[in-house]
């Protein structure tokens, strides 16, 4: 058997102008400017949380914690709004996937992005069905680059490390597969924070994830 696991966001699905349009939309709620959907880009890939925190113009003091409770209500509220409806496909995923859950081989989502989220994305672009397991930013109490997660997955799913490939797009997917010794392929076109993913030491950098399609022969 054999199991391949992807990272989400920047890798089998643009999620850039969705996620923009809850981020201006939050900014816009509280008084403040929108930022550009490039910027956006390179804030992607830690969770929500973390993204929403280097997006915002504000410093907080004594009641931080409960002013940002509220901006993250109005951000999920927001986000719930449009997710899943201006994202889309990466080339040669849904070919990929297909062929690869027509020949037997397992695949899982693994993502620092939150349930709901998660689930609607996959659901909206037609893909949860090719997965055997999707774990999601908030699953356990830790996020990539903790190897728990692809460590998880693999147990759970009977497989062994060397059967096992972990494709995603920026530094933190590739820090994560080291960290549970998997096998890491990059695409070069997903959100690494505007810099090359190469300078990340993938195990090997693709085109696209239909190279997956060769890593089993």
């Amino acid at each position: 058997m054999a199991l391949v696991m992807y990272d989400l966001d920047g890798t089998l699905v643009d999620t850039v102008e969705e996620i923009s349009m809850a981020v201006n939309t939050t900014l816009s709620q509280h008084g403040h400017p929108p930022i550009t959907p490039s910027k956006i880009k390179m804030l992607i890939g830690h969770g929500t949380g973390w993204l929403m925190k280097q997006a915002w113009p504000d410093t907080f003091e004594s009641d931080a914690d409960e002013v940002w409770a509220m901006i993250m209500q109005d951000f999920m509220r927001n986000y719930s709004r449009v997710v899943g409806s201006n994202s889309k496909l990466y080339p040669q995923v849904l070919e990929t996937l297909n062929t690869l859950k027509e020949r037997g081989v397992k695949q899982a989502v693994i993502t620092n992005k939150e349930e709901p989220f998660t689930s609607y994305v996959l659901a909206q672009n037609g893909i949860k069905p090719f997965f055997d397991m999707v774990i999601s930013g908030n699953t356990f109490s830790v996020k990539k680059p903790d190897a728990m997660m692809i460590n998880h997955c693999i147990h759970k799913l009977g497989e062994h490390l060397t059967d096992c490939l972990f494709i995603g797009d920026s530094a933190i997917d590739i820090e994560t597969a080291r960290n549970a010794k998997v096998t890491c392929w990059a695409v070069p076109y997903g959100y690494n924070r505007g810099k090359d993913i190469r300078l990340s030491n993938p195990d090997k950098l693709i085109d696209n994830i239909s190279a997956a399609l060769d890593f089993f022969d």
